[in-house]
Order: structure tokens, then sequence, then C-alpha cells
């Protein structure tokens, strides 16, 4: 049986903020774009997770990546519909996320403490209604 390998990862969070809130009816393309990326990342066999939240006063369209990098296609594509709504909003810096690790098959001994699996759980997405 092989033995399992501890890999770093690098994670980073970033978020786009829109305000003010918008409504959920006009969110469907965003919905749409971030469900797609996160369909295409899992097929590549890449990380990226997007998540719409909706605060008082703010959407937030969070993003955790395993790219820094801000000017990818996804990025556009967002940018593109929030302008097309005529929303207004902001982009953070990246932010990496501290101790992220993949646990994986490989053929080296594992020399970890046993909690490998400290990627982020896959976030579920709406159902589209």
């Amino acid at each position: 049986m092989p033995k399992k390998r501890i890999r770093s990862l690098s994670l980073f969070a970033y978020a786009y903020l829109v305000v003010p809130k918008q409504a959920e009816s006009r969110l469907d393309a965003i919905r749409a774009i971030i469900e797609g990326e996160n369909k295409a990342a899992e097929r590549a066999a890449r990380i990226w997770t997007g998540r719409l939240v909706q605060e008082n006063r703010i959407t937030h369209i969070l993003i955790v990546s395993d790219s820094t990098e801000q000017n990818l296609d996804i990025n556009r594509l967002l940018e593109t519909e929030l302008k097309r709504m005529k929303a207004e909003f902001f982009l953070t810096n990246p932010m990496a996320i501290p101790g992220s690790v993949e646990e994986f098959a490989g053929t080296e001994a594992h020399s970890g403490n046993g909690r490998a699996k400290l990627l982020p759980p896959k976030i579920p997405q709406p159902e589209a209604s």
C-alpha cells in the first residue's frame, strides 16, 4: 500500500467588495461565472473556489486560489460583469492562508503529525432557482 506524502501548497484568499449590496436577482450572471470556474478548476486539478456572501450593506465575492494572480480570465469575466451591472467594486490584495498543505498518495513516508488535510472544504454553491 503506498504511503502518503505531504506537499506544501500555498493558498491565497482575496475578495471583490461590491457596494452597495446587490439584489439576489442581479447576481445570477456572477453566480454562473463562479460556478463555471469552480467546475473548470476541479476538472483541471487546480485550486480556485469562489463564493458569494451577502451582508447588510455589501456583497462579497470571496475567492481561494493557489495563485496570487488577479488578471486571469476569471477575473476579467467577473469584472466585466460587475461593470455591465454598473456596480461599484473593489478588489482586495491576495493574502496567504497559513498552514495550507495537501495530502496525496505517493512513495515517500509521511513524517507529519497526521493533520495534513488543511485545505478548505469545497464550498457548495446555491442551487439555481
